[in-house]
C-alpha cells in the first residue's frame, strides 16, 4: 500500500508497531544514524536479549537489556533510546560483581524482536554479530558503532606503548570477524585474532602502524615472501563453498576471499532494443524507450567516473575497470550463466560454470542446450516482473527441452558430435581393487586392447562412442550417465553406426539440461522409460 501511495510518508513516519494488546509500541521507520549505531554498540559489548515462552500463555515474551558499571554513560542511552523509540526508560541496579555495582536499561519485547529478526545483532554471547546496517554504512556511523563497543569491551594497554593498544574479548566468531572487517575500514589498527581455549572466546588486538608505515601507505613487519607478475587467463578459477553458507571473509575476518571481480548491470528488459540481436533469433524489432533500465552509455560513464575515482585514491595511473557488452544474459545460480550475442548476423551463446562445463560431455549436448535456449529467448523477448519472467524460463526450457529430445534426429548429425575424448593408460599403472582384483579401467584397458589389436604401452587418447554393447572381456559391465567406459567403444574401430546407443545420448542430453539448471525434471514429476524417447 505504500509503494502505491495509498499511505503517505507523513502517515508513516507517526506510525507505531505494538504488541500483546497495544503495550509496548514502537515506532514503524528510525534514522540509521550516529545515536542508533551507538546503542547497536552498547548491545554488543554488554547487552542481552531474552525470547521465551510465558507462563500458562502460548505467546512469546521478550525483553532487552544494555548493561555496565558507568551510570553516567547509561544515562545517556537512556536519553538516545526515549528519543529513537519515543517512550520512558529507566536505569536501575541489577545487583554487585567484582567491579562493584551493576546497572541496567530494561526495553520491551517489541525492541527486542526488531534487534533479532530486523537488524540481525544475534542473540547470546556467542551469536552476537555486527548488524549488517551497520557493516553497509557510512564510516561515521560505523565509528560510532565502534567506538561505543570498545568503551563498553575494550580495554587500551598503554604499557611501554607510543599508542595504546586496543584490546577487546568476545566469545562470538561472527561478532570478532566484522569488528576486524569494521577496524581495517577505519583504519584504527591491524587486527589480531587469538583464539583462546581455556574460556573459548576471541581476543582481538589492534595493532597500530608505526610513522613510517603511516607515512608510506605500508604495514611495518609484513616483509612479502614473493613477488610475481601472473598472465590474465580465461580459464575458471575455483574456489570451495558451501551452498548456502557461502562466506566473504576468512580468517576471521582479516582477509577478503572469492575473487569477487565482475558487477553486471541489466540495461534492457526487452530484446526489441537490441536489433541485430532481434534478428539473428528471426524476429522483427519493435525499439521502445519504456523497456530501457538504463541506456548503456550512462553505465560506460558511471564506470570510467569509477576508473578516475580509485585511480585519484589508490595512487595508480593504469587501474581500469574493463567492461565487457553482451546482447543477453541468463544467470542460473552463483557463478553459472549462460551468455547469448550476434556475431556476423548469426546467433551465439556462450557458458561460464560448472554446471555448464562441457569437456566431459558430447558436443551434441551444447548443440542441444543452443537450440533449446534459441527457443526459450524467442518465446521471453521481455519481461516486466522478475519473478514471473523466472518461472516462465523455466517452463520454457522444461517444455522445449521434452520437445526437442522426443524430435532429436541424429541422421544430420557428424558422428564426431557423439564422441567422447579420454585418455587411456596401460592397465598395470591402474591401482587394483582393496581385495586385490582388477579395476574396472584396468579391466577396460585390456578389453581395448584386445579391439585395436595391438598393446597399450603409455598413454594414449582415444575418441569414443557409446555403444550397445560392452567392451568385448567386461564381464559386470554398468553403464553410468556421464562416461559409460564399460560401453565406450574407439570411433575408428566401430563397424557399423547402428551399434551406437541413441538412447544413452537422448537421456545425456536431458540430464545435462536438467542439471545444468537444476531443475527437477523436464517432465514434472512424470517417469518414462528410455523407450518413450526413441
Amino acid at each position: 500500500m505504500y509503494n502505491k501511495k495509498v499511505i503517505e510518508d507523513k502517515d508513516i513516519q507517526n506510525a507505531f508497531i505494538s504488541s500483546y494488546g497495544g503495550k509496548g509500541k514502537i515506532p514503524v521507520i528510525y534514522e540509521l544514524n550516529k545515536d542508533f549505531a551507538r546503542i547497536l554498540g552498547a548491545y554488543a559489548a554488554e547487552g542481552s536479549l531474552h525470547i521465551r515462552k510465558r507462563k500458562g500463555i502460548s505467546k512469546e515474551g521478550a525483553h532487552i537489556f544494555a548493561c555496565g558499571h558507568d551510570i553516567q554513560s547509561l544515562e545517556e542511552l537512556k536519553k538516545i533510546l526515549a528519543r529513537i523509540f519515543r517512550r520512558n526508560f529507566n536505569v536501575t541496579c541489577s545487583g554487585v560483581d567484582k567491579n562493584g555495582r551493576n546497572f541496567r536499561i530494561k526495553s520491551n519485547s517489541a525492541v527486542a524482536y526488531l534487534f533479532k529478526f530486523v537488524l540481525d545483532v544475534g542473540q547470546g554471547s556467542q551469536g552476537k554479530e555486527v548488524s549488517p546496517y551497520i557493516l553497509s554504512s557510512s564510516k561515521s556511523i560505523q565509528r560510532a558503532f565502534f567506538d561505543e563497543y570498545t568503551k563498553g569491551e575494550g580495554y587500551c594497554d598503554k604499557r611501554r606503548r607510543v599508542n595504546p593498544l586496543l584490546e577487546c574479548t568476545t566469545k562470538s566468531k561472527k561478532l570478532a570477524e566484522g569488528l576486524s572487517l569494521m577496524a581495517i575500514n577505519l583504519n584504527c589498527g591491524l587486527p589480531s585474532i587469538r583464539f583462546r581455549k581455556e574460556n573459548s572466546s576471541y581476543q582481538l588486538r589492534f595493532v597500530q602502524y608505526d610513522l613510517n608505515s603511516v607515512k608510506y601507505r605500508d604495514l611495518s613487519g609484513l616483509l612479502p615472501k614473493e613477488i610475481k607478475e601472473v598472465k590474465p587467463t580465461d580459464g575458471y578459477v575455483y574456489d570451495v563453498g558451501v551452498e548456502g553458507n557461502n562466506n566473504f571473509v576468512c580468517a576471521k575476518g582479516l582477509i577478503l576471499a572469492h575473487n569477487t571481480d565482475g558487477i553486471y548491470v541489466g540495461c534492457s528488459r526487452s530484446a526489441n532494443n537490441l536489433p541485430a540481436f532481434a534478428r539473428c533469433l528471426d524476429i522483427k524489432s519493435s525499439p521502445s524507450d519504456k523497456f530501457w533500465l538504463s541506456e548503456p552509455s550512462k553505465a560506460n560513464e558511471i564506470i570510467e567516473q569509477c576508473n578516475e575515482k580509485w585511480r585519484r585514491e589508490l595512487n595508480y595511473p593504469g587501474f581500469g575497470l574493463e567492461s565487457e557488452a553482451h546482447d543477453a544474459m541468463i544467470f542460473v545460480k552463483h557463478k553459472n550463466y549462460l551468455i547469448f550475442d550476434e556475431e556476423d548476423g548469426k546467433f551465439s551463446m556462450s557458458t561460464k560454470g560448472n554446471n555448464f562445463k562441457g569437456s566431459d560431455k558430447p558436443n551434441i549436448a551444447r548443440k542441444a542446450l543452443e537450440k533449446i535456449m534459441k527457443k526459450v529467448l524467442k518465446e521471453n523477448l521481455q519481461w516486466e516482473d522478475e519473478a514471473s519472467a523466472r518461472e516462465s524460463v523455466k517452463q520454457s526450457i522444461r517444455r522445449i527441452t521434452r520437445q526437442l529430445i522426443s524430435e532429436l534426429d541424429f541422421s544430420d548429425l557428424d558422428i564426431e558430435d557423439l564422441t567422447l575424448v579420454q585418455s587411456v593408460q596401460p592397465s598395470r599403472r591402474y591401482k587394483p581393487n582393496p581385495n586385490g582384483s582388477i579395476s574396472v579401467f584396468g579391466a577396460r584397458a585390456n578389453a581395448l586392447e584386445r579391439v585395436i589389436g595391438t598393446p597399450i604401452k603409455t598413454a594414449t587418447k582415444f575418441k569414443f562412442v557409446v555403444t550397445k554393447k560392452p567392451l568385448p572381456g567386461i564381464t559386470h559391465p554398468t553403464k553410468s550417465g556421464v562416461k559409460p567406459i564399460d560401453y565406450m567403444y574407439p570411433i575408428d574401430h566401430l563397424e557399423d553406426r547402428s551399434e551406437i546407443d541413441l538412447r544413452w545420448y537422448k537421456e545425456m542430453v536431458e540430464n545435462f539440461i536438467k542439471g545444468a539448471f537444476g531443475l527437477e525434471g523436464v517432465n514434472r514429476g512424470v517417469q518414462r522409460g528410455l523407450a518413450d524417447w526413441m
